[in-house]
């Protein structure tokens, strides 16, 4: 794995459509606390690859390092949409809990929180998916509701 900022510029114009190449620099960035090249970087791993989900995990936690509520949400919502591993569990979930237009930030944060414990409960493989914890810690940091209303569970 490349180590600087620079080796990995240099990696992705020699190979614009690298998306992997994108993410790596984009992490580089995040390191380095530039959360807004990270953003571009990781904005641009998406445009070339939208189902590589750790550069959603990772574009989410650089919304949050920017305090961007909105696009915190926006990219831990498309990492779930996009994961292909809980399909059955999410949809299921939407199911019986469908965002409405009308809902409240507040309401849309909760109901996304809600959404991943059920992905962690209905993992049938007996490990903990460290990507959920990290979508929910990142999650639950950004959110204004903390410390009490969003209810979670004693175990995921």
């Amino acid at each position: 794995m490349l180590q600087s900022v620079l080796e990995l510029e240099a990696a992705v114009q020699r190979g614009p459509t690298d998306a992997l190449r994108w993410y790596e620099l984009g992490v580089k960035q995040q390191e380095n606390e530039r959360e807004q090249k990270a953003v571009q970087a990781l904005r641009r791993a998406l445009e070339l690859d939208p189902t590589h989900l750790p550069s959603w995990l990772a574009l989410a936690v650089s919304h949050t390092n920017e305090s961007n509520r909105q696009g915190t949400y926006a990219a831990i919502y498309e990492w779930v949409e996009r994961n292909e591993r809980y399909r059955g569990t999410v949809e299921s979930f939407r199911a019986l809990n469908p965002i409405d237009e009308e809902m409240l930030q507040t309401e849309k944060f909760a109901n996304l929180i809600q959404c991943l414990i059920e992905m962690a409960r209905g993992d049938q493989s007996g490990e903990i998916d460290a990507d959920i914890q990290i979508a929910l810690a990142v999650l639950l940091n950004t959110n204004e509701v903390r410390g009490g209303a969003v209810k979670l569970p004693m175990c995921l």
